[in-house]
């Protein structure tokens, strides 16, 4: 199978952030009373209202970081350069930013 390099990190970042599992017992919890046929309406219109809007961020993201002069690498490089900075309260941190 011949897929993009990227693919399989761009899946795990979306679904680490969005966190299905949790998202889930969310839903299941606030449709307890719905009847089901009413229940899958409102999952397919979630999902739906979701997959709009990630991919307009998805495709609008980038245009919107440079109208605010944002690079990607600006974030992780930032941070790094404070976290050097600042003094380390564990060890992670001594050791993960040297």
């Amino acid at each position: 199978m011949n897929l993009p390099p990227n693919l399989l990190s761009a899946f795990v970042t979306v679904f680490v952030t969005i966190g299905p599992i949790e998202t889930a017992v969310v839903f299941a919890a606030l449709t307890a009373g719905v009847h089901r046929p009413e229940r899958k309406s409102l999952a397919a219109r979630s999902v739906t209202i979701a997959g709009v809007v990630l991919l307009l961020f998805a495709l609008g993201g980038g245009a919107v970081l440079s109208l605010l002069r944002v690079s990607m690498p600006a974030p992780s490089t930032r941070a790094k350069h404070e976290m050097r900075k600042a003094p380390a309260t564990s060890r992670y941190f001594r050791w993960r930013f040297r």
